[in-house]
């Protein structure tokens, strides 16, 4: 999978679609797919939850971004704008 050209219900956030551009490993583009997932729906499987601490650590400003922007549209603030046409 390429990040080249996703979009939609993907991609629910500005930050992570910065992320993604120019991202050249598939495992990468998986790995913060999976970041984003978890950030607005944290599961509480284990192995999930270690992957994801793993993530966190080695993107510890695009993981606060993610959080910062989804909290912000959960609340209805405009400035967490999900990516159009999710």
């Amino acid at each position: 999978m390429s990040s080249t050209g996703m979009t939609g219900p993907l991609l629910r956030t500005q930050a992570l679609h910065r992320a993604l551009q120019g991202a050249a490993s598939d495992a990468f583009v998986a790995d913060l797919l999976l970041l984003e997932a978890w950030e607005a729906d944290r599961s509480m499987d284990l192995g999930i939850m270690l992957r994801v601490r793993q993530i966190r650590r080695a993107n510890q400003y695009l993981s606060t971004e993610i959080a910062a922007e989804l909290t912000n549209v959960s609340k209805g603030h405009p400035g967490g704008s999900p990516i159009a046409g999710g």
